[in-house]
């Protein structure tokens, strides 16, 4: 064989090698989040309704939650960790056991806090840390920073202004004054986003009350919850 074989013939064991090995990498890194991905796709329809604040049961969410904690041990993603913490707060407001449903709170708070060291810039997480630590503790100083952080990532998502503010609202005598500040921005977005949505969100009158008082300093957008105030509520909503 002479030396010019012998060479070609070690550059493509080379070679071969090279691909072997980048194969294997490529393998190594995207098994794991196809398996993830697979466990988790039969519960991929729960997260529009979710968002929505479409109410479920638990036994739609259990097994959704087994789900997610089974795809993280394949794949520990930000994005997962904020799927499970979405599901956790929704277990909680569905459960009737006090026990339950603070357990479900705290499983919440903590995957919101997981996929937050992963990805500070997840807005969902930090909308709902903020409601889960409200509910856990109440209004304190952890609140108001998931509060701040939640506007400043998602000033404008729909989905998020109107359960902020519908929370803000219930908790006003208790905020301190920089969360009473961005609440009323965030009364500010959602009365632009859609008034009489944001009607149904302050519920009682004595919010609503508040809630106009919040809108003093937009003439318009006061007007236009007046209007939307004056108007005959939907059949399907009576």
């Amino acid at each position: 064989m002479s030396a010019a074989r012998a060479m070609r013939g070690i550059d493509f064991a080379l070679a071969a090698a090279v691909a072997l090995l980048a194969g294997g990498l490529l393998l190594s890194f995207g098994l794991p989040r196809g398996v993830a991905a697979a466990l988790v796709a039969p519960h991929d329809a729960l997260m529009p309704r979710l968002a929505a604040g479409d109410p479920l049961v638990a036994p739609q969410l259990t097994p959704a939650v087994a789900a997610h904690v089974k795809a993280l041990a394949w794949h520990d993603s930000a994005h997962l960790h904020q799927r499970l913490g979405q599901l956790h707060f929704a277990l909680a407001r569905a459960s009737a056991s006090p026990a339950a449903r603070l357990q479900g709170l705290r499983q919440s708070a903590a995957a919101h806090v997981e996929a937050l060291a992963r990805n500070p810039m997840l807005p969902y997480a930090w909308t709902q840390l903020a409601l889960a630590r409200l509910e856990l503790a109440g209004p304190g100083p952890d609140f108001a920073a998931a509060y701040a952080r939640a506007v400043e990532v998602s000033p404008a998502l729909p989905a998020l202004v109107f359960g902020r503010v519908r929370a803000g609202l219930a908790a006003w005598p208790r905020l301190d004054p920089a969360t009473r500040d961005l609440l009323a921005d965030d009364v500010a977005v959602a009365a632009k986003i859609d008034p009489r949505r944001l009607i149904r969100a302050a519920g009682t009158t004595n919010r609503l009350a508040l809630l106009q008082r919040l809108l003093s300093a937009h003439p318009a957008l006061l007007a236009d919850v007046a209007r939307a105030m004056r108007q005959p509520r939907p059949r399907h909503l009576q």
